[in-house]
């Protein structure tokens, strides 16, 4: 398959018909390759007003692990939000160094003793929110 058509294959990411089911498109892409880049307009951008950036769909978990450890040539920064004054701890947007650090502090707070302490708390508002449906069974995807 030529690169151009590999290329216009990953940039379906973003359809209407691929976001509703991507596992069988994911399926379709990872044959042919594990890697792909693709020109994308991330969250928040105006087509035709801001600038595309490139992504990457990495669809293997060895390639996912291999690529979460190269930041130098996969790199989690949002350019967007490098360019903006806004304060921001979102870990997935930021590489090591600056990244470390934020984890360091968020994982104080997400130990698992903590965590375990939440669980009633979780457990009511998840019963809050279901209460609705009223037993029913559903499709929570849908």
């Amino acid at each position: 398959m030529a690169v151009a058509e590999m290329a216009i294959q990953a940039a379906r990411l973003n359809s209407p018909e691929v976001i509703a089911n991507p596992y069988p498109y994911y399926d379709q892409l990872r044959a042919a390759s594990p890697v792909h880049g693709y020109v994308d307009l991330p969250p928040g951008t105006v087509p035709g007003q801001d600038e595309p950036k490139i992504s990457w769909a990495v669809l293997r978990h060895a390639d996912v692990v291999e690529a979460a450890r190269d930041p130098q040539t996969f790199s989690s920064a949002d350019p967007l939000q490098a360019e903006s004054t806004a304060p921001t701890l979102m870990l997935v947007n930021d590489d090591p160094p600056r990244h470390s650090k934020l984890r360091a502090i968020a994982h104080k707070a997400f130990t698992p003793r903590r965590i375990l302490e939440k669980g009633p708390w979780v457990a009511q508002v998840a019963a809050e929110i279901l209460a609705p449906c009223g037993g029913r069974c559903f499709d929570f995807m849908t």
